[in-house]
């Protein structure tokens, strides 16, 4: 899965007869000791570590930046058809163990609600019903970074309002210039 920050899964036994998985760069290594406890050391448990709390499991978290796009339907607060907006945004894992904890596999599913929340908030308090008026709402800054509880974070939000009208032009939303 494109936007997965899990990497990869490795069982790990008690007494290695090979050598640990060297770590990549950009990736953290989250054990899954016993009773359930999840340990995530800079550069990874050492041998010593490895064989006292004897982890079952370690998990390859990507810490890196990721871009993406992802199209969120807004509906009007005074009701009518949802408005479509074009949102680009980067995501990144800011603690790879509540990553592992909350079994996050597909950051744009779990980040669609908040994203479309950011953008309900940065419109409130204009009424809109037209995508104009929504680019018009949503100004020409930034939307605000967006921390989802499971360790990730989604910064550089912009938005774009696609028209509806016969110019084929792109209301301008934040931070974006005007297509055509």
């Amino acid at each position: 899965m494109a936007h997965s920050p899990v990497l990869y899964i490795e069982e790990l036994s008690r007494f290695p007869l090979r050598p640990r998985r060297a770590p990549v760069p950009g990736c953290a290594h989250v054990y899954l000791g016993r009773g359930g406890r999840l340990y995530c050391p800079a550069g990874g448990l050492t041998a010593g570590e490895l064989w006292w709390l004897g982890p079952r499991l370690v998990y390859g978290v990507d810490v890196t930046a990721h871009p993406f796009e992802l199209a969120v339907e807004v509906p009007p607060a005074a009701g009518g058809p949802p408005v479509d907006v074009e949102l680009t945004a980067s995501w990144q894992v800011v603690d790879p163990v509540r990553v592992v904890a909350g079994r996050l596999f597909d950051v744009l599913a779990v980040a669609h609600p908040y994203l479309l929340a950011a953008v309900r908030d940065a419109a409130r308090g204009v009424p809109w019903s037209t995508g104009r008026e929504l680019a018009r709402a949503l100004g020409t800054g930034p939307l605000p970074s967006v921390d989802i509880p499971v360790g990730v974070r989604v910064e550089h939000v912009r938005a774009a309002v696609p028209s509806t009208d016969d110019s084929g032009d792109a209301y301008t939303g934040p931070g974006l210039a005007r297509d055509g």
